[in-house]
């Protein structure tokens, strides 16, 4: 391809990460706010169902825009949701912490 063409695609390419990484803030906040909510009881149903949804985004998006570790700590979080009570509540925080923690470094990383 000629500059032409990959410059415009390249300048593209990179508003959509700033705009995942703007994203990232917030959705940072949100794993955050449903930990502490996890550190004083159990999740309820919609809770759970609400956590995997965002777990299950992060894992898609983690390595398009370049966090392989945002996906695969979202595919075990993911995975440990749907498993339900075959997944013991501390084992979710643990990774949640992880999920949290691939979050953060991909943040600061840039």
């Amino acid at each position: 391809m000629n500059d032409k063409v990959t410059q415009p695609m390249a300048e593209g390419l990179r508003q959509l990460r700033t705009r995942y990484l703007t994203q990232l803030e917030e959705r940072i906040d949100y794993l955050k706010n449903h930990h502490e909510i996890a550190n004083k009881n159990e999740f309820n149903e919609e809770e759970r169902l609400s956590l995997r949804s965002l777990a299950h985004k992060l894992a898609g998006s983690g390595s398009i825009f370049g966090f392989p570790h945002i996906t695969q700590a979202g595919q075990a979080l993911e995975q440990a949701l749907l498993e339900g009570s075959k997944s013991s509540h501390n084992e979710i925080l643990s990774l949640l912490t992880i999920l949290i923690d691939a979050c953060l470094a991909a943040k600061n990383a840039n």
